[in-house]
């Protein structure tokens, strides 16, 4: 499925922001490896496809990333969120320490040296639960 056809589902679905900025988000999934499924939802849940969302502990653009620790030199000038977005995705994807979907996005979400809090596995789940209903509509 292309990022255009995921998003058009999306955005039939869901209230988003921009689905300029889903296909954006998913196709950097896309070109570094990524699942799209996964990024789409990843993506929905931490901005709603927006691409301007700045957290209230500083986490920016539609992955929400920290910025010290994915972008060049730590600093958000030429910056591309979308690319080290789904960089930093990825590399939760496939860090050998977590093996089931569920433990990546938690981590992802409470940051990779914390433990899983509740929270954070409900993140999860709530990621796993949309991407099954996207997989299934398709």
């Amino acid at each position: 499925m292309t990022a255009v056809v995921l998003c058009a589902l999306i955005a039939s679905t869901y209230t988003i922001h921009s689905e300029r900025v889903c296909v954006d988000a998913v196709q950097a999934a896309v070109d570094v490896g990524a699942d799209p499924y996964v990024a789409a939802a990843l993506v929905y849940a931490e901005s709603r496809f927006a691409d301007d969302r700045v957290s209230s502990s500083g986490r920016v653009g539609p992955y929400q990333i920290t910025v010290q620790y994915y972008c060049p030199d730590g600093v958000i000038d030429d910056c591309d969120l979308y690319h080290h977005g789904a960089l930093a995705l990825l590399r939760y994807l496939t860090d050998p320490e977590w093996t089931t979907l569920r433990e990546q996005l938690c981590h992802y979400n409470s940051g990779s040296n914390r433990d899983c809090t509740t929270r954070s596995y409900a993140f999860a789940d709530r990621i796993i639960a949309m991407i099954e209903e996207l997989q299934d509509d398709n």
